[in-house]
């Protein structure tokens, strides 16, 4: 009896043991595995992490129904600020990879409008020329054309159409190579603003046009670094 009482004693301290160290190997597993990935991440988790926690900052940013900002300017260095503003206040509820580069932005808007200073801009709010052939949609005639089938689309504020540029972007077949180049470029973290624009040449049936929004690129580049030097 004493001798089994001592076998059964022995035998619940080697099993105890042993739960302590399978216990112990888990935790040091677990622990292992968390600092791995807190300080290697998977990229795929860590978009995947970034992307809903985006969607969830939208979500809530859009419930306050703010109103787009106005873009007012009387100065090459306030309509570049100013528009950039605008894009600002898009970008709040526009996820990541949707979003086109303020660079292109402002340097489409600066070469259709001269800096805001067009027809267009001043009495249509369309910083981009975009147009419409639907009569029923508010709109300019072109100059010396005023039976012209289409017109230059209208907008409430010239921030309305910043949005609309954007979308058209996104949506349209014409531009399904900018998409392509801007999400590769998204998932491999790089950013090429040349080869973006590239994609986007049949904005205008200017052959130049993608090297003109690059030259207006680089006169933000200089209005911004001069008027920091103010």
């Amino acid at each position: 009896m004493i001798t089994d009482l001592k076998n059964k004693k022995i035998s619940l301290r080697f099993t105890w043991k042993r739960f302590i160290v399978t216990v112990t190997s888990v935790l040091l597993i677990v622990i292992g595995a968390y600092a791995y990935g807190t300080f290697t991440p998977n990229k795929w988790t860590m978009k995947r992490i970034t992307n809903e926690l985006e969607l969830e900052l939208i979500g809530q940013f859009s419930k306050f129904d703010l109103q787009m900002p106005s873009i007012s300017y009387s100065t090459p260095v306030e309509f570049v600020t100013s528009v950039n503003n605008c894009i600002n206040f898009i970008n709040l509820t526009t996820t990541y990879d949707k979003r086109v580069h303020r660079d292109i932005i402002i340097g489409m808007a600066i070469l259709e409008t001269d800096y805001g200073k067009s027809r267009f801009a001043t009495d249509g709010n369309n910083l981009f020329g975009i147009r419409t052939w639907d009569p029923n949609v508010p709109q300019l005639k072109p100059l010396g054309l005023p039976n012209a089938k289409f017109g230059v689309k209208k907008y409430p504020t010239k921030c309305h159409s910043v949005q609309e540029m954007i979308n058209i972007i996104n949506r349209h077949p014409a531009y399904a190579e900018y998409r392509h180049v801007r999400l590769t470029q998204y998932e491999q973290g790089v950013l090429d603003l040349e080869q973006q624009i590239e994609g986007l040449e049949k904005w205008s049936t200017n052959p130049e046009y993608t090297a003109l929004v690059i030259k207006s690129i680089n006169e933000i580049e200089n209005i911004l670094s001069g008027a920091n030097k103010q």
